[in-house]
């Protein structure tokens, strides 16, 4: 079972990343530590370790790549909203179709940016997510 990495407590945006690929994840956390001042951040390689550890953390925005999940994976968008429910959920995935983005956002994405995206994207997708309001898709989808 995966382990949730707590990385810094004292950030403004609370931010869980979950992705299963674990290079991936350090990369991502690695850039979004480097905003310094920005986000407190919690990571997982997996949601099942993300849901049972991540409570009392409670993310303002949750990042996941869903297709790392196998078939339920789309699935996994609307468990985490109703896991957190004030969580705004940002689909960050290596697949990048108009296709793909329209199956994210009926999931219930609040954005969406491709992993190839990951310097110009990640942080407007995450601030973009944090500024909407009512849950549904803001960037990106």
């Amino acid at each position: 079972m995966a382990t949730l990495q707590m990385v810094d407590s004292d950030r403004e945006i609370k931010v869980l990343l979950i992705d299963d690929n674990p290079v991936f994840l350090q990369t991502a956390v690695g850039f979004l530590e480097r905003q310094e001042g920005e986000f407190a951040l919690e990571s997982s390689g997996s949601v099942e370790a993300a849901l049972l550890e991540a409570g009392e953390f409670n993310p303002e925005v949750i990042v996941i790549d869903p297709s790392g999940f196998g078939s339920a994976g789309l699935d996994t968008i609307s468990g985490l909203h109703r896991n957190f429910r004030q969580a705004r959920v940002v689909v960050m995935a290596l697949v990048d179709s108009p296709t793909y983005r329209h199956a994210c956002h009926a999931a219930g994405a609040d954005g969406f940016v491709s992993k190839a995206d990951l310097v110009p994207g990640l942080l407007s997708a995450i601030y973009g997510a944090t500024l909407s309001s009512p849950v549904g898709c803001r960037y990106g989808c």
